[in-house]
């Protein structure tokens, strides 16, 4: 009966266990379960239980983590992201889905009509503009160090390094120590708590740069 049970649980079927016995029909209680399944296989069970009841709340998020069955209530928060407290994965509970790095949920819906082939081409040409609350996909001008995100585009005007992604103040361009374009003279990377970037500004994991990225820059 205990693997019976395990079985029922960890193939999905634990929302109407019913007895073994083919003379029987009756659908296992809780406490039936409770009395003959492994603890481990019970503590699952409860815990499937528990996330069902959960899921009928409007703030109740499941997460999107690959294998993972859990869910929860995310903290309050104005950010949309939101980690698993069981698998660590990172959601976002606009969307539903993993947590979308570099892109707003708007940019992310946007590009979930795009078809899958078209969406990698985008990923691996284009960076996602560095300040907070824009982070639009920008494309490179193959003889421009620098990069605008353009307003006519819908972007917000940013002008930032496109090799080490510092965003320019208005009166300097300083990069950071190790960008291809740094003088003697750089500047410390922004923190997490700078609120000119945005999260994880420096992370563009997709894109490829192309060989002749900086044709113009060669001697």
């Amino acid at each position: 009966m205990s693997g019976f049970l395990s079985n029922a649980i960890d193939k999905g079927g634990w929302q109407e266990i019913r007895c073994p016995d083919s003379s029987c029909d009756q659908v296992l209680s809780g406490g039936d379960v409770q009395a003959f399944a492994s603890r481990e296989a019970f503590l699952k069970y409860e815990e499937l239980v528990t996330m069902r009841s959960l899921s009928k709340l409007p703030n109740f998020r499941w997460c999107a983590g690959d294998g993972c069955e859990s869910g929860q209530i995310p903290s309050g928060s104005r950010n949309p992201k939101w980690k698993c407290r069981k698998c660590s994965a990172c959601n976002c509970f606009n969307c539903k889905t993993l947590y979308h790095e570099m892109k707003t949920c708007q940019q992310y819906q946007r590009f979930k009509k795009v078809d899958g082939e078209s969406l990698k081409t985008i990923l691996k040409t284009t960076k996602g503009c560095p300040k907070r609350g824009c982070m639009r996909r920008v494309e490179k001008h193959k003889y421009c160090k620098d990069t605008f995100c353009e307003t006519k585009g819908g972007g917000c005007g940013t002008e930032f390094c496109w090799n080490c992604k510092v965003i320019y103040s208005a009166n300097k361009r300083l990069h950071l120590a190790g960008c291809r374009f740094a003088s003697s003279q750089t500047r410390p990377k922004p923190s997490a708590r700078d609120q000119l970037y945005a999260e994880d500004w420096d992370k563009d994991p997709e894109y490829e740069a192309p060989d002749d990225l900086y044709v113009w820059d060669r001697t």
